[in-house]
């Protein structure tokens, strides 16, 4: 695209890599009911970090119905991590019509007033942690990474190894946190790997 236009961004669940390949300059992670919010940040930051791109977090909801939003203090805590992991943005969604703020609540409203008075008087209470373990999934292997049984590019049934990489990722998170970025294998991948201090590969033993 036009390098000169305006700055593009947009959401997604788990195909962060392929938004940035294809034009997006920020794109935001969806931290949505109770998926891991690291496994996100390993997806979208590991991309960001791999383009040369911004990213950031949106908070999504954990529920179908009321309260729809989670809790003040989880909000907090997601948007703590969020930005405690390199995000240049934080995002809650919420939605008009059901109250006069969507489904924000007064908790959500102090838990965002504690947050920006955090970043304002005292940043270094949320910390910082950088990416240094990289774990490396076949080149152009769309997979949605929520189940083993998630689709491939959303239309393909899971195969062989989707199962492997969803058992990889769970361990992975686990062990190293947001310390985590999942990386597709190909030459932008090759020449950012020197700057991980350990990373694995789909093909080896994990777990």
């Amino acid at each position: 695209r036009n390098k000169s236009a305006a700055a593009l961004f947009t959401s997604d669940y788990a195909l962060y890599w392929y938004d940035y390949k294809s034009g997006y300059d920020t794109v935001f992670a969806q931290f949505v009911g109770n998926e891991s919010r690291e496994r996100h940040i390993a997806l979208c930051r590991g991309a960001a970090e791999t383009f040369g791109k911004d990213w950031g977090a949106i908070i999504t909801w954990k529920y179908n119905q009321a309260p729809y939003l989670e809790s003040g203090d989880e909000l907090y805590n997601d948007l703590a991590l969020a930005y405690n992991s390199g995000a240049k943005y934080g995002i809650v969604f919420t939605y008009p019509h059901i109250t006069a703020y969507g489904t924000l609540t007064d908790e959500h409203f102090s838990a965002l007033q504690r947050f920006w008075n955090t970043l304002k008087t005292n940043p270094d209470s949320l910390g910082k942690t950088q990416s240094e373990v990289a774990y490396i999934v076949p080149a152009d292997y769309g997979f949605g990474f929520r189940s083993a049984e998630d689709t491939i590019w959303g239309q393909f049934p899971s195969d062989e190894l989707s199962a492997k990489i969803c058992s990889d990722t769970v361990a992975l998170t686990g062990r190293y946190g947001a310390k985590l970025n999942i990386l597709y294998d190909g030459p932008e991948t090759a020449s950012k790997l020197s700057s991980y201090s350990t990373v694995y590969y789909y093909n080896q033993t994990v777990t």
